[in-house]
């Protein structure tokens, strides 16, 4: 066998060394790509198609979190977080408008619904327009956790705190805020 600088070489036909001078392993196969998600597809093509008849400026919002994620960064995922907690407040706007004081929720529970308060009137709206109590309490659930989320990474990129997030932090705020568009708009009707 001859030897090189990094290592010896095999004769043909048989496996080369390693550094170490075992038999390197095969790389694996590279496995193909997860096909398109037509599911996430279809649920997004139904909401922009509300959205853009019924709340534009909420998808104007969505837009620009994409755009934002696509530019990466960290100012760019305060922006793509800040993009998306808007565009719930555009659509809290229109299925359920602010107005002074409180409103009672499906549970008879009094919520504030100013401006500041769209989770109280998406809860509201939601709450008045599912009919399972199972299919509300879920929905109500999903878009609590979302806004729980969105006000923690809002909080932090406030106080300068950019360290502790990423890209994929911001990614799932995005997804997950179409999961709600997209639950409201399924139950908002045309």
């Amino acid at each position: 066998m001859m030897e090189r600088a990094f290592g010896s070489v095999a004769p043909v036909g048989e496996p080369a060394p390693g550094l170490d001078g075992s038999p390197i392993r095969p790389l694996p196969a590279i496995q193909p790509q997860p096909p398109h998600d037509e599911v996430m597809a279809q649920l997004q093509e139904r909401a922009t198609a509300w959205l853009e008849i019924f709340c534009p400026k909420a998808l104007t919002r969505m837009t620009a979190a994409h755009e934002a994620l696509l530019r990466s960064g960290e100012e760019s995922i305060s922006h793509a977080v800040s993009s998306c907690r808007r565009a719930l407040t555009a659509l809290a706007d229109v299925v359920e408008p602010p107005g002074p004081g409180t409103r009672p929720d499906h549970t008879g529970q009094e919520r504030k619904v100013g401006r500041d308060e769209y989770k109280n009137r998406l809860l509201l709206h939601l709450g008045k327009r599912v009919t399972s109590k199972s299919g509300r309490k879920m929905s109500i659930r999903e878009l609590e956790l979302l806004v729980h989320r969105l006000d923690a990474l809002v909080e932090r990129f406030g106080k300068g705190v950019h360290d502790d997030y990423h890209h994929d932090d911001a990614a799932h705020i995005y997804f997950t805020t179409w999961v709600v568009i997209a639950e409201v708009v399924r139950f908002s009707g045309s």
